[in-house]
């Protein structure tokens, strides 16, 4: 009977030490396990590090993309100050025409203009806002002949605006114009182109008022003449020029 008890014993401590020997080993393979798992975590750490350094490359990009468009917007800017600078430098005929007004009655003998050399511009297409009669057309304000009179009909009175239209040709800009000449009625009514304005303009919205306004006409008054270099009308009269060329 006590050998049987030691046998016993010895069996349940063998068993113990089994038991001890394979908890140990299974202790030992989860702590591998959960090494394993943090290596992977690290890798996996490292691979969203690439990643985002691989972002940081494209924002690069992205900003690289940013100056080439901004490159390409400070060409286009430049490209529009060009075409500004062209526009300023000429103001091209395109329909560019001289207008005469008063506000009263339009009366006159002949409009010239003249290129910087001196030569005189050939004027089309006279219209007059209204017509005396015959005998006072609008194309004699154009013709070269300094016997016959423009005359509108109008009212004589103050508001009453009356015009006299005239064009200039296709291959003429405004900045070859050197001078312009009006000539005056100079048998009666000067006054009535008191404060006349003259102005040239175009179709594309161009419009400049020559020397202001014309100013005071007397009896004495044959003629103004405005050039670009004053922007102001100069009075030619009967005791300047020595003689009367009009009706």
């Amino acid at each position: 009977m006590f050998k049987k008890l030691i046998i016993i014993g010895i069996i349940v401590l063998l068993l113990c030490s089994c038991s001890s020997i394979i908890g140990y080993y299974f202790s030992n393979k989860t702590d591998d396990t959960e090494n394993t798992n943090d290596t992977n975590d690290t890798n996996d750490a490292n691979d969203t590090n690439d990643t985002n350094d691989t972002n940081d490359t494209n924002d690069t990009n992205d900003t690289n993309d940013t100056n080439e468009t901004n490159d390409t917007n400070d060409t286009n800017d430049t490209n529009d100050t060009n075409d500004t600078n062209e526009t300023t430098q000429e103001i091209k005929s395109k329909n560019l025409k001289l207008t005469l007004s008063n506000n009263r009655i339009i009366q006159f003998n002949e409009l010239e203009v003249h290129d910087k050399n001196g030569n005189k511009i050939n004027l089309s297409e006279p219209v007059l806002s209204s017509l005396f009669n015959n005998d006072f057309q609008a194309k004699y304000g154009i013709d070269g002949n300094y016997s016959n009179l423009v005359h509108s009909q109008g009212s004589g009175e103050i508001g009453d605006l009356q015009e006299f239209t005239a064009k200039l040709p296709e291959d003429v800009s405004f900045e070859s114009i050197g001078k312009v000449i009006l000539y005056g009625r100079t048998s009666c009514c000067q006054t009535r182109l008191n404060n006349s304005k003259l102005v040239i303009s175009n179709d594309d919205g161009f419009e400049k008022i020559l020397g202001g306004d014309l100013g005071e006409w007397t009896a004495n008054t044959i003629a103004k003449t405005w050039t670009p270099e004053t922007d102001d009308w100069i009075e030619k009269t009967k005791e300047t020029e020595g003689f009367s060329l009009f009706y």
